[in-house]
């Protein structure tokens, strides 16, 4: 398989893991240590959200690329194909491909590996610092450069976690806004309830600990916050202190949260930096969001926080609010199994 897609790929691949395959083609950029790179995963249905991400990060990306075992070879060869013609591509994307031998194009969309496939991405980062992101995230152009500013703050005593805001737009404020190149033109958004912080309308949790308002009025570079249950920001790291993600979680479900989880255990602290922001772009749903177990993240969910808790001494109580909802049908009881 590694030879056959040499034959279509410029440069060569190798493989990166032993029992699956994964292969990879490096960028042009020459990355320094001191940059931060995005980490990223996707399907090849997502290829316009990475080359929209290429065009706005001014920095090195790592994307790993989920692919149908029956078809690697053709979607091989149309990737290297977008990725000849895209000049952002060429010049800041390092491009793994992934597929598992052993599963179907069936099973593709009920087991789509979003950690394994994060784990890959984080793996290959060329620089000292990574914010694992997904692909449909569009940073503000200036980004790169004011992290720069902030990266001390992965330098302390104590481990450090950065918050990057993250907001998302509705279908109409999207075609009119795209998004906004200054955060002066974000606040005025958020003020006026054009925009709102990423999940607003299916689960504030993931991202209320941000504290928003906190965020919208403040003249800091940035402020600490505290983990609460169930929180999922998107973070900057250093990659010598980044945990990896538990891969047993794939498709949707607590497979961002159980990453913050164990950085909250392991004792990170979080800090919201003020300046750099994230914004969803609209898209529709992936086919494989709509075919999964949902009962299989909280069974995975239990077994993890259990292994956490023996391994860093650390436990969080379930919140009474979270019991509630699981007692209106949006998750089961797994506190009781």
């Amino acid at each position: 398989m590694a030879i056959l897609v040499a034959m279509y790929l410029r440069n060569p691949f190798k493989p990166a893991r032993t029992t699956e395959y994964a292969f990879f083609r490096t960028s042009e950029l020459e990355v320094g240590s001191h940059q931060v790179t995005i980490a990223t995963q996707l399907s090849v249905d997502r290829m316009d959200r990475l080359i929209e991400m290429s065009k706005v990060w001014n920095g090195p990306i790592s994307a790993t690329i989920y692919i149908s075992p029956r078809v690697f070879t053709q979607m091989a060869q149309l990737i290297a194909e977008q990725y000849d013609r895209s000049e952002t591509l060429r010049r800041n994307v390092d491009i793994h491909l992934y597929y598992d031998k052993w599963i179907s194009t069936e099973e593709m969309h009920e087991v789509y590996p979003s950690n394994l496939l994060r784990n890959i991405a984080v793996e290959n980062v060329r620089s000292e610092y990574v914010l694992v992101l997904d692909v449909d995230f569009v940073p503000n152009p200036t980004m790169q450069q004011e992290l720069a500013h902030v990266l001390h703050l992965l330098h302390t005593a104590y481990k450090t976690a950065l918050v990057i805001p993250a907001f998302e737009m509705d279908h109409k404020a999207w075609e009119r806004e795209r998004y906004p190149v200054v955060r002066d033109r974000l606040v005025k958004l958020y003020r006026h309830g054009d925009i709102n912080y990423i999940h607003y309308f299916k689960g504030k949790i993931a991202h209320s600990p941000t504290d928003y308002e906190q965020w919208s009025t403040t003249t800091k570079d940035y402020y600490p916050v505290e983990y609460r249950y169930m929180y999922e920001p998107y973070v900057v790291l250093r990659t010598d202190q980044t945990p990896k993600y538990d891969e047993r979680f794939r498709g949707y479900g607590n497979d961002k949260t159980s990453f913050t989880y164990e950085l909250a255990a392991a004792g990170f602290q979080f800090k919201v930096v003020t300046q750099p922001y994230i914004i969803h772009s609209f898209h529709q749903s992936g086919a494989w969001t709509a075919k999964r177990n949902r009962n299989e993240p909280w069974v995975n969910w239990v077994k993890f926080i259990r292994e956490i808790e023996k391994k860093y001494n650390y436990s969080a109580t379930v919140p009474e609010w979270f019991q509630e909802d699981c007692r209106q049908g949006n998750c089961p009881a797994f506190w009781l199994w």
